[in-house]
């Protein structure tokens, strides 16, 4: 693999000579201690990556369980639109015991860890798009008024936190086709945790300055085209990334 330093040239990078942790809890120190876990915009500039679904939201819950205060789980409200015609095989009643489970891609989770001083990602545009708040922001979660209405302020592009009083934050219907024809919607905050995503899902963005890779039971030599655009915006490898392989 090939990463860009400084002045633009390539370097070889060999997954077996980076930094190396024996647990998640080693990972989670090295990428998010505490200075930098009290502070958001420190935060934007860190991710953990790993390539098991179930890892992000653990590592989310597990990140966010360390900063002070009061967390609330905050779980979506579920309904139905029905189906254009009636199907003999599907119950509306079985249908909406699954659907909590379901998560579908740009989707909120079913369950929501809030905590003020969390950073999170919109997963929708909000009115004060032209301020900022489109989809893909980073915010902070600055009060939690109700089980139905947040107060957030955006981290903005220039590493700073926006002033005022922030902007109240309503759930928001996301809606679903199902196979047998109706149309879930799940009623929840628009908020995703930043702390940890996909290898798949990662976006190649500049000024993400410290790493940390869960390859989980992923090979490293099947990992290594992936992590090359994560690679390849970090100034120091031996000092901003580590890996956690189980291999």
């Amino acid at each position: 693999m090939h990463s860009s330093n400084r002045d633009g040239a390539t370097r070889e990078v060999n997954l077996n000579t980076l930094r190396r942790v024996n647990t998640e809890k080693e990972l989670i120190d090295f990428v998010f201690p505490v200075d930098v876990l009290n502070n958001p915009v420190l935060c934007k500039k860190r991710l953990i990556i790993t390539a098991a679904p179930d890892q992000v939201h653990m590592y989310n819950e597990r990140i966010i369980g360390l900063l002070p205060g009061v967390s609330r789980e905050c779980f979506a409200a579920h309904s139905l639109e029905p189906a254009g015609f009636r199907s003999p095989y599907y119950r509306e009643q079985d249908i909406l015991e699954l659907v909590p489970e379901l998560n579908p891609s740009g989707f909120a989770p079913s369950k929501l860890i809030v905590k003020t001083g969390a950073v999170y990602r919109l997963m929708k545009n909000l009115p004060g798009v032209e301020r900022g708040l489109f989809k893909g922001a980073h915010v902070i979660v600055t009060e939690q008024r109700s089980n139905i209405l947040l107060v957030i302020k955006l981290v903005k592009e220039d590493g700073t936190v926006e002033d005022g009083e922030g902007t109240l934050l309503p759930r928001v219907n996301f809606t679903y086709d199902l196979p047998s024809g109706h149309t879930m919607v799940r009623r929840q905050f628009p908020l995703e945790p930043t702390y940890t995503v996909m290898l798949s899902e990662y976006e190649d963005k500049l000024g993400v300055e410290r790493v940390g890779i869960d390859l989980w039971n992923q090979p490293l030599s099947q990992a290594q085209a992936q992590l090359q655009p994560v690679l390849s915006r970090i100034r120091s490898i031996k000092d901003d990334v580590a890996i956690l392989s189980r291999q």
